[in-house]
């Protein structure tokens, strides 16, 4: 049997990497900057240190991350009822055209088996 990944682990992908990576860079050149902007008397002046740069850029990044992670998964979900809704509607339409029983038949196979198809594809969708 195959070796099973946690579920954790299968919904991480390169993308998410690569775009916390560049997330996480972005923000820490923006505090950067920003705190050179900032006089020495400052009330954030005594916080602003490499620890907690490193840590509030971070904390950004991941959430970013996952707000980007759960837009992908909504907009996927999206694509789906769209693509399945259009053709069972069609389907459906010429279901209701056709006289022939063998054909009805025939096309409620069909659409069956578009609704499993669909069904399968929104179970299998991951955050």
């Amino acid at each position: 049997m195959a070796e099973r990944l946690p579920q954790q682990a299968k919904s991480i992908k390169k993308s998410d990497l690569l775009s916390g990576a560049a997330i996480t860079g972005v923000i820490t050149f923006v505090i950067l900057t920003w705190s050179k902007t900032l006089s020495t008397d400052s009330a954030f002046a005594p916080y602003i240190t490499e620890q907690t740069i490193s840590f509030v850029a971070g904390l950004a990044s991941y959430l970013i991350t996952i707000g980007l992670a759960f837009g992908r998964y909504e907009v996927s979900l999206i694509l789906h009822e769209r693509d399945y809704t259009k053709k069972i509607k069609y389907l459906d339409q010429i279901m209701a055209i056709t006289t022939c029983p063998e054909a009805k038949k025939s096309l409620e196979e069909q659409k069956n088996v578009l609704l499993t198809e669909a069904a399968r594809a929104i179970i299998e969708e991951k955050i």
